[in-house]
């Protein structure tokens, strides 16, 4: 296993289900089906991610308590989806294990940054990736990094969770290799759509132009989806400011990968509250029905009590008839 903060810690590691493995099925196969070419949102690389004459290989996947075909399904994906990257093929896992098959200390590599360089010497490459996945549940952790063979060093390494349906195991495999091999390439862009001309528009605290913005657009965005103390560098702040209107702010906003987010943008007039008073947004007061307000009450009970007073007296005013004395009075 890897030494130092190469080690994984995962506290209750167990089997991943079967739909995982479904879904790493199917990845593969799309994967394998797809053609090489760029999509709607310009996700697929035009050029390499790696300078032109850089060769690579991928040496292996550890597994840490996961099953043995999970592992080599998701380093299969890693392997189509590196070449797709690279544009050129890399050494197959037969290659490389055939390589190193005569060299004990290579072939017990269990990613180390020595016997790494060794194995991309043996193979006559530039970088070397290696990795482990260890298994959460329904999801699992990929650790990987990227070993410099010229100058024995670790360029780079990163820790990616998966999970999901086939597409999305295709997108978050696509997005760790990329960042691993160029996080310099992890891009996305920010569609800002405003109904208010003129308002200033900043990212993470930075003014970046006013509304409408060219193309309505933010690009260049870091995507990269690696915690940098303690939050996700994918995770970007909006703020809208425009004279007479309240601040716009959208905190975390998430960037993703060669795609565009699109946030729609409603500003509200600022309300002042008497001079020198405090500015408040609009407050919009539903109208309450007449027979809901306290005078209407009053004025039923008032009126109850003067239609009771008139009847009382209509009706004492009435003399009283002696039916025994006037019976005539008292026939229908």
């Amino acid at each position: 296993m890897y030494n130092g903060a190469w080690g994984l810690s995962l506290l209750g590691l167990v089997r991943c289900s079967k739909r995982v493995l479904a879904a790493l099925i199917w990845a593969a196969a799309l994967l394998c089906a797809l053609p090489a070419r760029a999509t709607a949102e310009g996700q697929a690389a035009t050029t390499p991610v790696v300078p032109p004459g850089q060769r690579i290989v991928l040496f292996r996947l550890e597994t840490l308590g996961m099953p043995p075909e999970i592992v080599a399904r998701l380093e299969a994906l890693l392997r189509v989806e590196l070449d797709r990257l690279l544009e050129r093929p890399m050494p197959s896992r037969v290659e490389v294990e055939k390589a190193i098959a005569k060299d004990a200390t290579l072939r017990n590599c269990a990613g180390e940054t020595e016997c790494l360089v060794g194995v991309g010497k043996r193979l006559g490459s530039d970088l070397v990736i290696a990795g482990n996945v260890g298994g959460l549940g329904d999801s699992y952790v990929v650790n990987m990094k990227l070993v410099d063979v010229a100058s024995a060093t670790e360029k780079n390494r990163i820790k990616v969770p998966l999970q999901g349906n086939a597409n999305e195991l295709i997108e978050a495999v696509r997005v760790a290799l990329v960042n691993l091999v160029s996080p310099e390439s992890v891009r996305g862009n920010l569609a800002v759509l405003a109904d208010v001309k003129g308002a200033k528009v900043y990212l993470d605290g930075q003014l970046v132009g006013q509304t409408p913005l060219a193309n309505n657009l933010i690009t260049n965005i870091d995507a990269r989806p690696e915690e940098r103390d303690g939050k996700r560098q994918n995770l970007h702040q909006l703020r809208i400011s425009a004279e007479g209107y309240l601040d716009f702010i959208k905190p975390d906003i998430e960037v993703r990968f060669g795609k565009t987010t699109e946030v729609v943008v409603r500003l509200q007039q600022r309300v002042v509250a008497g001079p020198g008073g405090l500015e408040l947004p609009p407050v919009h007061r539903q109208r309450r029905p007449f027979y809901t307000r306290w005078w209407f009450y009053t004025a039923v009970g008032v009126g109850a009590v003067v239609l009771g007073v008139v009847i009382g007296r209509a009706l004492a005013d009435d003399e009283p008839v002696d039916c025994m004395a006037n019976p005539a009075e008292c026939m229908p």
